[in-house]
């Protein structure tokens, strides 16, 4: 599934433009000759600025595009971008690509945990992420940079999980999509943001997605609605919280560092598959 979408105009995407105009993407180089892990890394380093911006002492873009390159060359980066086959999966249902969990090296994903919200993001029972060509999962990058936390220490273990095929996820992808969740579900405010309030929107969906897509359309975007201005915040990569424990089969795929001079490492002759009941 691939969508137009302008990435000239939000926080994220302004970001993105500002880091590839930066690395000569705009005149020197061609975002077609970007894997799928190396164009998604800008979206994640995007997401990430924008996400800490409220703790910067200095918030701001440094080096704006607009001010190394003419709107028409950044006007056709930007539609490069989102045109390129890197990029072909940025607009995808969860349900296109398998979903990876990675945790503590000894550790597995589990039915009996509900991790807490933050932020305003929902409590879930697990999160995970799409797999990506040349990276462990969507998350890794945020991960790895400790983005949310300190970067993980030593080896992570990367399990594939397969979600109940009649697993209800709601898609966000734009930011009428975040509109409609804030509106049906009314929830509390969360500095000074409305968010949904999940615990009603259990009721009605297995999980929530965040594509690529609306995570560079979504993040950082104040967006008006019946109850107050909401804005979707601190994502900072494609990923499903799932409210309900909806897996029904997982496999542990192999180790991960974030040590850059530590590769992953996928061993399918150590797959533990395991039948689990859905909630």
């Amino acid at each position: 599934m691939n969508t137009t979408f302008d990435i000239t105009s939000t926080p994220v995407g302004t970001r993105m433009l500002d880091d590839l105009v930066g690395d000569g993407f705009a005149r020197d180089r061609s975002v077609d000759d970007c894997s799928e892990a190396r164009l998604y890394e800008f979206v994640t380093r995007a997401a990430v600025e924008v996400s800490s911006e409220k703790w910067s002492a200095a918030p701001g873009r440094f080096t704006p595009w607009e001010k190394r390159v003419s709107e028409a060359e950044g006007g056709r980066l930007a539609r490069a971008v989102v045109a390129c086959a890197a990029a072909d999966w940025w607009s995808d249902w969860f349900g296109a690509r398998p979903q990876v969990w990675i945790g503590r090296e000894f550790s597995a994903p589990a039915d009996d945990i509900v991790w807490p919200g933050l932020a305003g993001k929902p409590p879930s029972a697990i999160w995970t992420s799409s797999a990506v060509a040349g990276l462990p999962s969507a998350w890794w990058p945020v991960l790895r940079e400790g983005a949310d936390s300190a970067p993980p220490d030593g080896p992570q273990a990367i399990w594939r999980l397969t979600a109940h095929p009649e697993a209800r996820v709601y898609e966000i992808r734009t930011p009428a999509d975040w509109r409609w969740l804030c509106e049906a579900f009314p929830g509390p405010a969360v500095d000074g943001w409305v968010t949904p309030g999940w615990e009603t929107a259990t009721d009605l969906f297995d999980g929530i997605h965040l594509t690529v897509e609306g995570l560079i359309r979504c993040q950082g975007v104040e967006v008006e609605t019946e109850h107050g201005v909401a804005k979707l915040d601190h994502w900072d990569a494609e990923s499903t919280a799932w409210l309900h424990w909806s897996v029904v089969d997982l496999e542990r795929i192999g180790t991960v560092s974030s040590d850059r001079s530590t590769p992953a490492r996928v061993t399918p002759g150590r797959a533990s598959p395991r039948a689990l009941r859905r909630s």
